[in-house]
Order: structure tokens, then sequence, then C-alpha cells
């Protein structure tokens, strides 16, 4: 018998997505002069947090996509299967703009906040990079 998680669990992950993603971007705002490597910390983190979700959707779900291990874990401690759509068609961002009482369901709009993160953090990667050299 499979036992539905704890909403307290399944709030921790989803607090815990949170805090990387704000420790992501809030580290953009610590000066170069106290962290001279940062723009390489970034580097090293998006390769790993791109390529660990890309192994994952292509490991557990057999896809070319990027699918996030904690929203697979967290889908799953609501009674989700792992191999179900709403683990790979479901997104963190599309879960904040919820709680947020913000509404997206246009397509381009599913399509923007699954890869808004990634992008904003390309563009200010390259922005950083180029203002450096």
């Amino acid at each position: 018998m499979k036992i539905k998680a704890p909403k307290i669990l399944i709030d921790s992950i989803f607090f815990l997505h949170f805090t990387i993603i704000m420790l992501r971007f809030g580290l953009f705002f610590v000066s170069s002069k106290i962290w001279p490597e940062k723009i390489n910390y970034y580097f090293r983190f998006g390769l790993i947090l791109v390529g660990s979700q890309f192994l994952w959707a292509l490991i557990i779900f057999k896809r070319r996509d990027m699918i996030c291990p904690l929203t697979t874990l967290a889908q799953y401690m609501r009674w989700h299967e792992i191999q179900d759509k709403k683990n790979y068609e479901h997104s963190f961002m599309a879960e904040l703009l919820q709680k947020l009482r913000i509404k997206t369901d246009s397509p381009t709009a599913n399509f923007i906040q699954k890869n808004i993160l990634l992008l904003l953090t390309g563009i200010i990667i390259i922005l950083k990079y180029f203002s450096l050299t």
C-alpha cells in the first residue's frame, strides 16, 4: 500500500528547490572583488545542474529533455507514478507561479516558465563574462 507523503515533506522539497534557485540568482549580486572566481563557479554549477537534469530525463524517462529530480520526487510524493506525464510536464516555475496566484495556461507561457531560469542564468553569465574580458 502506497502512503501519501505529508504536505510538510512536499513543501520542504519545494522550499529546497526555491532555496537553490534563490542562491543561484542571489550570488549574482556578490561582487567579483569579494569572489573573483564567481563566473567559474556559475559555469560549473550550471553544467552540473543542466547535465544532471538531462541525464535524469534520459535515464529515468527515456526523453531528451530537462527534468529535475526534485520535481520528480515531489510529484512521486503526491502519488504520481515515476513515468507519469506530471513528472515531466510539471515544472517548479509553474508551481511557484501557481502559489503566487499567477495564471499561465497557454503553451507559450508553459514553455517560457519551464525554461526562464535557464535562459536568465545563461544571459547573466554571458553578460558577466564579457564584462570581465
